[in-house]
């Protein structure tokens, strides 16, 4: 018996597995995640599973949100980024302030031209300069030589330099991508060199967790493509941990279904992101991850996100129509779980409403990670006071009163001295991460129409009648009820069309992905036309007008739904159906992303290309370590698919592989001339696949396992 852990720490849980090679899940358990220090909240989910089992693990692995959330806040580990021979005309909007933030950019004379051959010689004491200047500023070094791809010499000199007289991690580009791109390759390096940090602390802690359980095996990532790395190797090129999370939930729904080809749904109480598998493998960009508008070098899941999540907050237009998001809100059935006291609350706001007020429906609570922080999770007022040290007056007396339990926004601005001034109190408060909102959401309405049976459903009742009374109010029949119905049946007609207006919605969202998966063309590019069709095919009838139009297209997906995330079960049934296919919610897809950190494989590659020189009397092989020159081509190409053989095997082994095969296909590109073919460039690419080295002994006592 072959036995591992596999961890996910999403937005809201962390979630872990206990995996069995032969027999699959034994066991899984979810944790709060522990934003303010991931470990936390891993070394919870890691112990629960633990629980009952005493055996060897073979190994370990993680998948992480730590590297997009930098990405997407910008908020990495400070660097000094050095460029190493790059002209003007190549720096280009990658290479720009608001890329590379208050980090420090240093051009130095070196480089090469794309054939290979030095343009400069490296300005190795500017390198020293670097080292002396920056080396006690920032956590890390970024180097990217021009052309670099073609020859890393420059690069691997500076690093040793760097490395030398400052001690401190070192990226170079031609490790990160083989591809030209001077500029964007310049971003993906320093966001690497920003992410080094960050990922080495995550290590580090998750080692510490490993050691209090007694757990001795090795410590796997899980990169943006799905395939795993060793910890040591994730530290190094942390850059491509970017999408890690959705990566494994593509990885873990295909071993739960084991289809071919599919379309994958992973939606969470945020945001639904839709990818795809194609030959039993996702779909990955070969244009590289993009993050918070910025897209990097390095190939991850071809993921299409949209805010559409079981906790997205529902709204109501002046028109009528039903929204989602994009903010996520504390679901009310949830908040009245966790608060029995707030009863009361919700009473008061749905009374407010069938007596004309048209403001309310937002609940306010003292945030978990403050009541964490005042070391009280239910003291209530004196749990706040200790949170909200350093608030305003006015801030601080909503801060009391959120932290007695809940309290009704709407309530809090008609007693405030100035609603204006508690209004903008309120939204700092949120901002800062000092309150919560709660509201009703998508998984509300599950509760009320029995769908989902968590929490607690009277909440969701009671938020949806003040809905109803609030849209009614407001003179919107979006709810059509005749006059003088059982507050029940409102509930229940509320939960239907908020159910009905969310499945169509994510209806449209997988046909946009699917589009643009088959078009290339972005989802937010899409033309309004192509928008107003999808919306005609997906929309119910109570809201496309069906009686009066004119055209009344159909849109089918040619793919089955592999749905996965706690909500799936809730909605991807009824989205199959209007998309005229099936859906499948396996069994353990609550835990999909923990399951793919773990059935995954290491996967290494390398490129190792040829190109002609002097008209073909050369042959110039552009290898990982330099070049080499070769008077025949059949000689370059020897040279270059052992080396690429040797290079991919190397690469392998440190990611983690113990066994691996290794495949080499060739490419060779020409181009047209007046008497025939010119020869442009041949690439040899290896690849690498495996599973990971174990190594493991009993966790509990310490003896071989």
């Amino acid at each position: 018996m072959s036995v591992s852990i596999g961890v996910d720490t999403g937005g809201t849980y962390t979630d872990a597995v206990l995996f069995d090679a032969d027999r699959g899940v034994v066991c899984s358990a979810k944790a709060l995640t522990t934003r303010h220090d991931l470990a936390v909240g891993i070394g919870e989910a890691i112990s629960s599973v633990l629980q009952s089992y005493r055996g060897p693990v073979s190994f370990l692995s993680v998948s992480t949100t730590l590297a997009t959330n930098a990405l997407a806040q910008k908020s990495g580990a400070p660097v000094c980024i050095v460029l190493l021979g790059y002209p003007d005309y190549a720096i280009d909007h990658h290479i720009t302030e608001q890329a590379f933030g208050e980090d420090p950019v240093v051009r130095l004379d070196g480089g090469h031209t794309v054939e290979g051959d030095e343009q400069q010689p490296l300005d190795l004491a500017g390198v020293q300069r670097v080292a002396r200047d920056y080396g006690t500023k920032v956590r890390a070094f970024a180097i990217s030589g021009y052309f670099s791809v073609r020859n890393p010499a420059h690069e691997q000199r500076a690093r040793a330099v760097l490395r030398e007289l400052s001690g401190l991690p070192v990226s170079c580009g031609h490790e990160l991508s083989s591809r030209l791109h001077a500029g964007r390759r310049a971003l993906t390096t320093a966001w690497n060199a920003r992410l080094i940090p960050l990922l080495s602390e995550l290590v580090a802690a998750v080692r510490a967790v490993m050691a209090a359980e007694k757990l001795r095996c090795p410590l796997m990532m899980v990169k943006g493509d799905g395939s795993l790395v060793s910890a040591e190797f994730a530290q190094q090129h942390a850059v491509q941990t970017i999408l890690s999370g959705p990566a494994a939930s593509v990885v873990g729904a295909q071993y739960l279904h084991g289809v071919d080809n599919a379309c994958v749904v992973d939606i969470g109480g945020t945001t639904t992101d839709i990818a795809f598998i194609r030959d039993r493998r996702p779909v990955v960009s070969a244009d590289g991850a993009r993050v918070g508008g910025m897209r990097t070098m390095v190939p991850a899941v071809q993921m299409h996100t949209f805010a559409l999540g079981g906790d997205s907050a529902v709204g109501v237009t002046d028109s009528g129509e039903l929204t989602f998001g994009p903010e996520r809100v504390v679901p009310v059935s949830l908040a009245l779980w966790q608060n029995p006291a707030a009863r009361a609350e919700f009473e008061h706001d749905a009374a407010a409403a069938r007596d004309g007020a048209r403001n309310g429906g937002v609940f306010l609570g003292l945030s978990a990670a403050h009541r964490r922080a005042a070391g009280a999770e239910a003291a209530g007022a004196e749990a706040a006071e200790s949170a909200a040290a350093a608030l305003s007056p006015s801030q601080l007396s909503i801060v009391r009163a959120a932290g007695n339990g809940l309290a009704g926004r709407a309530r809090l601005l008609s007693e405030a001295e100035s609603a204006y001034r508690a209004d903008r109190d309120i939204r700092r408060l949120l901002q800062r991460g000092v309150l919560m909102r709660s509201g009703f959401t998508p998984s509300d309405a599950a509760h009320i129409l029995g769908r989902q049976r968590t929490w607690n459903r009277d909440a969701a009742e009671l938020a949806a009648v003040g809905l109803y009374y609030r849209a009614r109010c407001s003179g919107l029949t979006l709810f059509d009820l005749p006059e003088h119905h059982a507050d029940a049946a409102i509930a229940v007609a509320v939960a239907e069309r908020v159910i009905l207006r969310f499945v169509s919605a994510s209806a449209a969202a997988l046909v946009a992905a699917a589009i643009c998966e088959s078009t290339g063309e972005e989802v937010q590019t899409q033309s309004s036309l192509a928008r107003a069709l999808i919306d005609s095919a997906v929309l119910p009838a109570c809201e496309r007008g069906a009686a009066d139009a004119l055209v009344t297209p159909r849109m089918a997906l040619s793919c089955p739904i592999v749905a996965v995330g706690a909500p799936a079960d809730c909605y991807y049934r009824d989205v199959a159906a209007i998309l005229d296919t099936s859906a499948v919610v396996p069994e353990h897809s609550e835990v999909a992303n923990a399951i793919g950190a773990v059935v995954g494989q290491v996967r290494s590659e390398v490129a190792v290309r040829i190109t002609p020189l002097n008209g073909g009397e050369v042959f110039r092989v552009h290898l990982p370590a330099g070049t080499e020159d070769f008077e025949s081509l059949q000689a370059a190409e020897i040279c270059a698919q052992q080396q690429a053989d040797n290079a991919v095997r190397q690469r392998a082994r440190a990611a983690g592989a113990a066994e691996f095969e290794v495949t080499i296909q060739q490419h060779r590109t020409s181009g047209a001339v007046a008497h025939g073919e010119m020869l442009i460039e041949i690439t040899v690419h290896a690849a690498a696949i495996g599973r990971p080295q174990v190594g493991a002994l009993n966790h509990r006592d310490g003896q071989p396992g």
